[in-house]
């Protein structure tokens, strides 16, 4: 019984002590349920990847192996093309 006791007594102050420093569990949770920002490029490069699985590039076979290339490119030549898209604007 006696273990019982300094058991509960040693989780009460514990989790008093996380209530006092402002340590909120719930975010702590959601924080680690989102996907990090890698974990996310390397789902949207798949998706990516089978999206275009199709076309002339992929059919080549010339990036057999080293989709990852082809993909980075598409992401410069996306940026590339918001950029001459801001500057006709102006």
């Amino acid at each position: 019984m006696n273990f019982y006791l300094k058991l509960l007594s040693i989780s009460l102050i514990f989790n008093l002590s996380i209530c006092m420093s402002g340590f909120d569990l719930a975010k702590a949770v959601k924080k680690s349920e989102e996907p990090s920002a890698a974990a996310k490029k390397k789902s949207d490069m798949a998706d990516w990847i089978k999206k275009t699985r199709n076309s002339p590039a992929q059919k080549s076979g010339a990036w057999k192996g080293q989709e990852h290339k082809l993909y980075e490119q598409h992401l410069r030549h996306k940026a590339w093309k918001e950029s001459r898209k801001k500057k006709n604007k102006k």
